[in-house]
C-alpha cells in the first residue's frame, strides 16, 4: 500500500501486459513466473522473471530494437515489436526498462519508475 507512482495508467498497463505476455510465452510449461514490486526512497521497481531459455549476451544489446528477434523467438512467434513498444512507452513515462538473463537465474525484466514525491 505504500508504493505509489504518478503516471499514465493505460501506458503502464500496456508495458506490464507486454512483459507478462513475454514471460508466459518464453517460460516452460507449468514453470513459475516470479513478480516483484518494491521501492526505495525515490524509485519504484517492477520485476518479472521466468526460467525459460536465457537471452544470449549477443542479443541483450538489441532486445529492445524494433523488429529484432532472437532465434528462439522465431520458433515461438511474434513480430519483434513487443519489447520495442515497451521501451518506447517507458521512455514516454520517464521510466527505464532493463533486462538481465543467465542460465542460472533465467530472464528478468525490470521497469524503474520515479516514485511519488
Amino acid at each position: 500500500p505504500d508504493i505509489i507512482i504518478k503516471s499514465h495508467k493505460n501506458t503502464v498497463a500496456k508495458v506490464l501486459e507486454i512483459l507478462f505476455d513475454n514471460a508466459i510465452k518464453y517460460s516452460p510449461e507449468n514453470e513459475t513466473i516470479a513478480v516483484s514490486l518494491y521501492h526505495t526512497a525515490k524509485k519504484v521497481y517492477f520485476s518479472i522473471n521466468n526460467k525459460g531459455e536465457c537471452i544470449s549476451e549477443e542479443d541483450i544489446p538489441h532486445i529492445f530494437e524494433r523488429f529484432y528477434r532472437t532465434n528462439k523467438e522465431r520458433e515461438v512467434g511474434g513480430h519483434g515489436l513487443g519489447l520495442s513498444l515497451a521501451k518506447k512507452k517507458c521512455d514516454m513515462l520517464g521510466a527505464k526498462i532493463a533486462v538481465e538473463s543467465n542460465p542460472h537465474d533465467g530472464t528478468t525484466f525490470t521497469v524503474i519508475f520515479k516514485g511519488k514525491k
